[in-house]
């Protein structure tokens, strides 16, 4: 995609941004045009659109942006993105928006996900830890950008599309733009710091510190082209979520938190909230003692 339209698409949504507007009374007004209220939501959209061109370079021209062009897109993403059919229909409603802001239709058909669930999706889906060291190892001694982020998530363990588009460094820690649209803060440690300086991350750093790191498809396919040269049994970047989730859970069962504060401040940690027992018990610790 040329940088043209690029700039086109970014435009619109630079020109719909209002923080200064209230929403409920815009809304409440007679006026119709779109408008984007949070800088949140700005940059989520904005993402998208770099997304959608990394990923369809062949649209060059404002008139191919049709709903057959979005909808070739969301295709790519369910066939070779790894994706949950829940991130597709939200990649559809941000291009659904993003058309609004350049005054276009966008709108297309729903486009369902071609990745059968899986039997053992949920909290027993983890990774061993000895596959998640091994896979360390590798990453180490065999430098990438993908490798990298692999590094840098034993640090911070956020959703892959988090670490593709939400990562940037302040004074105070990481700052990750999660999938929730929430902010959450992983604040510096020896560690941390260590790995951000290293050279293979800090090339991808841009001027304001934000990282600009390999698509969220791009990182799963490296792990499972590492997993497949190592002889691993695949598992999914999620899966090495629900690694850093367990062990969180068994430290702070091991600093003498009950089971339900320990579920608690994994579920803060991991940017779900307080008071999500059940959810943490299904979906990323499995072994509660």
């Amino acid at each position: 995609m040329s940088d043209t339209l690029r700039h086109i698409m970014r435009s619109a949504v630079f020109n719909a941004f209002s923080f200064h507007i209230d929403k409920r009374q815009h809304k409440a007004s007679l006026d119709t045009t779109e408008k984007i209220y949070s800088r949140t939501s700005r940059d989520h959209y904005l993402d998208r659109i770099n997304d959608f061109c990394e990923t369809c370079p062949e649209i060059k021209k404002i008139n191919q942006l049709t709903p057959a062009a979005v909808e070739h897109y969301l295709d790519i993403k369910a066939t070779t993105g790894n994706c949950t059919q829940k991130s597709v229909d939200d990649y559809r409603h941000d291009m659904k928006k993003i058309g609004r802001c350049m005054g276009i239709d966008l709108s297309c058909s729903r486009v369902l996900t071609y990745v059968p669930p899986a039997q053992n999706r949920g909290a027993k889906d983890v990774i061993s830890s000895e596959d998640y060291y091994k896979l360390a190892s590798y990453a180490m001694d065999h430098p990438s950008k993908s490798a990298a982020c692999y590094l840098l998530e034993m640090q911070v363990g956020i959703r892959v599309a988090d670490m593709a588009y939400g990562v940037r460094a302040t004074d105070a820690g990481l700052s990750i733009r999660c999938k929730n649209g929430k902010i959450c803060l992983r604040p510096w440690t020896p560690e941390l710091q260590r790995i951000w300086q290293t050279d293979a991350l800090q090339k991808m750093v841009n001027e304001e510190g934000k990282l600009i790191a390999p698509k969220d498809n791009s990182l799963n396919k490296w792990l499972n082209r590492t997993q497949d040269k190592l002889g691993l049994e695949r598992h999914s970047w999620h899966s090495v979520r629900r690694r850093i989730a367990q062990d969180k859970y068994d430290a702070f069962r091991g600093s003498g938190m009950t089971r339900s504060e320990a579920l608690s401040q994994v579920s803060l940690w991991l940017n779900h909230g307080p008071n999500r027992e059940q959810t943490m018990k299904e979906s990323y610790v499995a072994n509660i003692w």
